[in-house]
């Protein structure tokens, strides 16, 4: 699809389209394609992949000077220990279940589910089934950015 057919059928919306819509429409372009301000441009192939905990890997989509975006994968029964970091993060299901347990409370998440998380809020991961899943941060994960650099360079 053109990047004049996306801004085409994006023009005219209602100011109330949903976080969930949006993220559907980048999500159908991926891998081809991620949004960049307001210019389409092709993803950058060089970002590593990088293991975080055992069974859950992560991939930079795209970063700009208030977001960061990255991909995770989870395999099922890999968990991530409670942990809160400055960034508030949105967490968007692409594909599995996975438990996202935030201050001791666990929530289901599965396909199409989206959570927001604030700043500073305790949470971690059990992973049901084989997961995958776009992950929105804000400011961006200035040390998760700072691992691709050393990883593209031999440092890691």
């Amino acid at each position: 699809m053109s990047p004049e057919k996306i801004f085409e059928l994006l023009d005219g919306k209602p100011a109330s389209r949903t976080i969930a819509a949006t993220i559907k429409i980048v999500v159908s372009l991926l891998p081809a394609f991620v949004i960049s301000g307001l210019n389409l441009c092709e993803m950058n192939s060089e970002n590593p992949t990088i293991e975080i905990c055992p069974g859950i890997t992560r991939r930079t989509v795209a970063h700009g000077k208030t977001m960061y975006q990255m991909m995770a994968t989870l395999a099922a029964g890999s968990k991530m220990p409670a942990h809160s970091h400055e960034q508030e993060q949105i967490v968007h299901i692409l594909e599995g279940r996975m438990r996202l347990i935030v201050d001791s409370v666990p929530h289901e998440l599965s396909t199409g589910d989206s959570f927001y998380l604030a700043s500073n809020v305790p949470h971690g991961v059990e992973t049901l089934l084989p997961t995958r899943v776009l992950d929105t941060f804000s400011p961006p994960r200035n040390d998760y950015l700072a691992i691709d650099e050393k990883v593209r360079h031999g440092a890691l």
